[in-house]
Order: structure tokens, then C-alpha cells, then sequence
């Protein structure tokens, strides 16, 4: 039985994405950001993870289907302003938030390997005996969450069906829109460490126990979290498609191959190799393939399977993934990027949400609107 009186599982678990304004001003006191502008990049599924499972679910299906899709759009929406407003008064910064929501197989990753993060993408279809009418849940609140959002300045919620996050995300960096701003990923997911640098750092949500990854910890923030091996100084977030090429990337299920050993002892072996010139920063892959297969067990055999290596990197390769996204797909994926200028109206939004069951927790509009930074409230 419903009790509206009972505070709502999807806005317990939804609103933990909300990393304490204590422990972000604890990891962010080191990090210096001189561009004006921090375009914050949200993978939708590091926010809704904790709803997929099995222990949440008769919480959330005691719900009425129409309070649990709204409990989750003001939760959801609320997370982006729980950081927007953390950007504007705490880092002085004006700031976009891009959200990027795949649940499906992408086009390009499929044609190389069907079962690319499988695991991910089965619990969002449709007749999954456990999930499928969360996933409708999902679904009728993504569709409300992309009309509302339009409503804040610089808030785009992508269509990116078919296209992997990480690929549209590399698009939007690459844009001509976003040149000169920092990016700032926000992902439990290490694929995107690759991308990192001097202008680009990945937001690890994890409660209290949160992280940065940066330029200077990419690899002990990173693959080598938890770990004892240390990563030589010379090798940059550029040898991680190498790194995984052979090592395999357990996030999207990718098993390692059988000429190398662990993630460390790949690290440890690149760290010869770079430290002594073997392998250097922007080689192709087919160069970093002829020198590797001289310097692993069974290299001969290796040099055989060439194209297999191959189809692995180009898995692993994000800026790959992204030139492959067709003139079609690039028409879809920026077709949500604009804005609506109509307070009243979102208003009228939050009044409406408001009658689903007269909960006065609503879209906490003020933190929405902190696009741009005022004195007034610049701490």
C-alpha cells in the first residue's frame, strides 16, 4: 500500500548522486581551472545505477507508476542543480551540463562486437523478467526530463540512441561551441579516462568517498586505483586504448587477451616501453602493434591475430568511436542542444508536478537557473 507520507526510495537512491558541497570543496582545493566556463558531462546511467537493483525493487514498484516517474524527474533534474550551483558559488564558474543516455547496443561498437557492454544493456530491455517496468518507469521520465530541461540555460539532455556516451561526449568536447571551456566527466565508468587532460578531469561519484581524476592522476585515480604499481610519469591518458587493446576493460566487457598477464603487469611493461622510447605518445595503433608483438610472449602468433587486435582498440578508442557518428546521427545528437526562455511556464511545470500527490519537493529552480555567476552570490 502507497503512503504519500513515506519518502520515496527513487529520491533516496537518485539523490545520493548529490556529492556533499564539504567533499567537493575538498577535492576540488588542488585543482586549478583558468578557462572561465566548465562544461560538465553527465552519463546518465552513473545517476540511476542504484535503481537497477534487485534489493530496491519492491520498494520502487509500491509506488504508483505516476509518482515514481515524477519522484524520479525532480530527483534526477535536481542532481544537475545540486552541481550547477556548486559551480557557480563555490569555483566561480559559468557552466553547461550536457547529459548523454544510451540504452542500447551503439551502431559502430555492435559491428565490431555484439555483446559490447551487454550487461549494461540488458537490464534496459524491454522483457527483462526483473527490470522491464522500471525501464518503463525510465523511459516515461526521460522523455519529461529532455521537454523540461530546455527550460535552464545550458542544460542539453542528448539523443544519443545508438551512439555510445563517451563517443557523444567527445563530440560535444571537439565542437566549436564548447572550444576553450573545461570539461568535467561525471562517470563511475574508466573508459573515459582516456580523454583526460590539462582541460578535461572525471568526477568518480562515489558518496563520501568521491574522487577527481586528473592530468596528474590518471592512472592512480584511475586503472591503478587500489593498486601498489605506480605508472611512469611518461605514460599519458593516450597509452590507455593500448593499455586495454591487450589488458581488456572489465567496464565494458572486455576480457584481456592471452599475451599479457594483469592490468599491473600491462602497466609495468608499458612503463619499460615508454620510459625507453619504444612506444611513444600519439603513435598509430598499427605502429604500436608492430613494436608490442617484440616484446610479449608468443609474439610471433600475436602478429597473426593483428586484425582481432584491432577490433579490440577499436572498441576501447573513444575519438575513433566518435568519427564514425554518420552526418545523420550529428543532426539528432544536437537537435536538444537549445533554449527556452519562459519562467512562467516552468512555473506551470512545477505546479503541475506538484498535483501528482502534493509533494511540496519540487525542481529546485534557483540552483537550475545558476548558469552564469553573480556576485551576489559568489562565495
Amino acid at each position: 500500500m502507497y503512503d504519500s507520507e513515506m519518502n520515496s526510495m527513487i529520491k533516496y537512491l537518485v539523490g545520493a548522486s548529490r556529492i556533499k558541497f564539504s567533499v567537493l570543496d575538498e577535492i576540488f582545493k588542488e585543482i586549478h581551472i583558468n578557462q572561465d566556463m566548465i562544461v560538465m558531462y553527465v552519463d546518465a546511467h552513473s545517476i540511476i545505477y542504484r535503481l537497477y537493483r534487485l534489493k530496491s525493487l519492491d520498494s520502487i514498484y509500491s509506488l504508483p507508476a505516476e509518482v515514481a516517474v515524477k519522484d524520479l524527474v525532480v530527483s534526477f533534474i535536481n542532481v544537475l542543480g545540486h552541481y550547477r550551483r556548486y559551480f557557480a558559488t563555490h569555483l566561480g564558474k559559468t557552466n553547461d551540463i550536457i547529459i548523454t543516455f544510451n540504452r542500447k547496443l551503439p551502431i559502430y561498437q555492435g559491428s565490431i562486437d555484439p555483446d559490447y557492454q551487454h550487461k549494461l544493456y540488458e537490464v534496459y530491455e524491454s522483457d527483462h523478467k526483473d527490470y522491464s517496468s522500471l525501464t518503463e518507469i525510465v523511459d516515461t521520465a526521460v522523455q519529461f526530463i529532455k521537454s523540461i530541461v530546455p527550460y535552464f540555460e545550458g542544460i542539453y539532455f542528448l539523443e544519443n540512441e545508438g551512439i555510445d556516451d563517451f563517443a557523444a561526449m567527445y563530440h560535444m568536447m571537439s565542437s566549436e561551441k564548447y572550444n576553450g571551456v573545461y570539461n568535467l566527466i561525471f562517470s563511475r565508468n574508466i573508459l573515459p579516462t582516456q580523454l583526460i587532460s590539462n582541460t578535461c578531469s572525471q568526477l568518480y561519484n562515489k558518496r563520501d568517498s568521491s574522487y577527481l581524476i586528473t592530468n596528474n592522476t590518471v592512472y592512480q585515480n584511475g586503472i591503478l586505483k587500489d593498486r601498489k604499481t605506480v605508472a611512469s610519469e611518461n605514460l599519458t591518458s593516450d597509452f590507455l586504448p593500448f593499455i586495454w587493446t591487450l589488458s581488456g576493460c572489465s567496464d565494458i566487457g572486455l576480457k584481456k587477451s592471452k599475451y599479457v598477464g594483469s592490468t599491473t603487469g600491462t602497466v609495468k611493461l608499458f612503463n619499460k616501453l615508454v620510459d625507453h622510447h619504444i612506444i611513444k605518445s600519439g603513435m598509430s595503433i598499427q605502429s604500436f602493434l608492430k613494436e608490442i608483438s617484440d616484446h610479449i610472449d608468443n609474439g610471433a602468433e600475436f602478429r597473426m591475430t593483428m586484425n582481432k587486435m584491432m577490433d579490440r582498440y577499436r572498441l576501447v578508442d573513444i575519438p575513433l568511436a566518435a568519427s564514425a557518428i554518420s552526418k545523420s546521427q550529428t543532426i539528432n545528437l544536437w537537435k536538444n542542444v537549445f533554449d527556452l526562455y519562459d519562467q512562467e511556464g516552468l512555473e506551470l511545470i512545477n505546479d503541475k508536478l506538484a498535483e501528482i500527490n502534493g509533494d511540496a519537493e519540487l525542481l529546485e529552480i534557483t540552483n537550475l537557473n545558476m548558469a552564469t555567476v553573480e556576485n551576489d552570490f559568489f562565495i
